[in-house]
């Protein structure tokens, strides 16, 4: 049998993936915080997909989507876990620190530093004795070894240890881990909301009443099936059509007539 013909993603359908992609993130945190902390595999593997997938057929889609449309992805962090041991004292310095949260990709604190994506990926958040450990090597652990991508017989002794390490059976290193996805979340709507929240303001004039349907705006989207319509239907009541990223659409139609003896202004949002 003759391998099939591979063809290359359309920025539309890249679009839905990375919202897809959020999607299923932005629940597993949430059933992670509520305590179903068997949706850490998938939380573990999305992230990985989004954020550091470099395979020959695959790219990390977060960063491939903003680095297309050049849109800054920024992430907001505590000081890192080396510098934060390295400020205790010779005698009391810890065997274990974890650093860097809260983790945002808004600036909660004054004191957090901004960083763009590769270097919030390869920040160190946790320091065990003389190991240091970046964001991705957390994604990669819970990823590649406990099974969110590919599952291993063995795993590390550090990660093995924190895992054992927490309050209520509720390990800290997996409270930082749905920090890290909830961060994620948000800076990937920002990325979506450059596509999805428009608003189109209007100053128009008409010499009367429209006998035919007419259309007053058709834009599409190059980069998608996104498109919007604004009309007058042939009893002269003003309309829209919406069509989303995945070709999903929505028709409004007013329920009164517009007064087009005097200027008016129309905000659509």
């Amino acid at each position: 049998m003759s391998r099939p013909l591979e063809v290359n993603k359309t920025s539309g359908r890249k679009l839905a993936d990375l919202k897809d992609s959020l999607m299923l993130i932005h629940d597993c945190c949430k059933n992670c915080r509520d305590g179903k902390l068997h949706y850490i595999p998938a939380l573990a593997g999305q992230l990985r997909s989004i954020l550091s997938e470099k395979r020959k057929d695959a790219d990390a889609l977060i960063k491939v989507i903003a680095d297309s449309f050049n849109i800054e992805l920024n992430f907001f962090v505590f000081i890192d876990a080396n510098n934060l041991q390295d400020s205790f004292p010779d005698d009391i310095k810890p065997e274990v620190t974890m650093s860097g949260f809260p983790i945002s990709s808004e600036r909660e604190i004054n004191s957090q530093t901004r960083l763009n994506l590769d270097d919030f990926l390869n920040y160190k958040i946790l320091k065990i004795k003389e190991n240091s450990y970046s964001v991705i090597n957390i994604i990669k652990w819970f990823s590649d070894r406990a099974g969110g991508s590919h599952y291993s017989k063995t795993l590390p002794k550090d990660f093995s240890d924190l895992l054992d390490l927490g309050y209520a059976g509720f390990p800290f290193l997996i409270q930082f881990f749905i920090q890290i996805g909830e961060a994620v979340v948000s800076a990937g709507y920002k990325i979506l909301a450059k596509f999805s929240n428009q608003d189109i303001c209007l100053i128009m004039g008409a010499h009367s009443v429209p006998k035919n349907f007419a259309h007053i705006i058709d834009c599409s989207s190059k980069f998608s099936k996104m498109r919007t319509i604004l009309h007058f239907d042939e009893n002269g009541k003003f309309g829209s059509y919406i069509s989303g990223i995945q070709g999903e659409n929505i028709r409004l139609r007013s329920n009164a007539d517009f007064d087009f003896e005097k200027p008016m202004l129309s905000s659509y949002h």
